[in-house]
């Protein structure tokens, strides 16, 4: 009795991994267009309005909790090097040099930070469906085993 309660814990458990993996997955697409979002208000405010950043920054801060994090924290949310290392290099020039340097800046963050966005939704079903049939294939193997 005690190892068929074990063994259908063990199930649930891959079951829950599977679930919290694409619930990331997903966060991480949502943060990713989060962020390209950001980098398009940015842009439009630099371009039609000449407003200082800092006062870019405080207008949006209320609007996203994601990026009230970047801007408190310094850090991003996405568990992605290379997402990471975009927004990061985007932050760091952002506010040097002319305007029209700001808008090509910002225009090529957009543009990679779509493209990753875009590479992540089209894995993203096969991602999961592999994920799943992992965990649950991994969790009936480890019963098999044990009882």
């Amino acid at each position: 009795m005690l190892k068929l309660f074990g063994g259908f814990l063990i199930i649930i458990s891959s079951i829950v991994a599977s679930y919290f993996y694409e619930k990331n997955l997903k966060r991480k697409i949502h943060n990713c267009r989060d962020f390209i979002n950001f980098f398009e208000y940015i842009r439009a405010q630099i371009e039609y309005f000449s407003i200082p950043l800092l006062s870019i920054f405080e207008r949006y801060e209320s609007k996203s909790d994601d990026i009230a994090d970047l801007i408190e924290k310094g850090e991003t949310n996405i568990n992605d090097s290379k997402i990471n290392g975009i927004i990061n290099d985007c932050f760091s020039s952002l506010g040097k040099g002319y305007k029209k340097e700001q808008l090509n800046l910002l225009s090529y963050a957009i543009n990679e930070l779509d493209k990753e966005a875009d590479n992540m939704e089209s894995v993203y079903t096969s991602k999961v469906k592999v994920f799943r049939a992992l965990s649950l294939f991994t969790g009936v193997c480890t019963v098999i085993l044990l009882v």
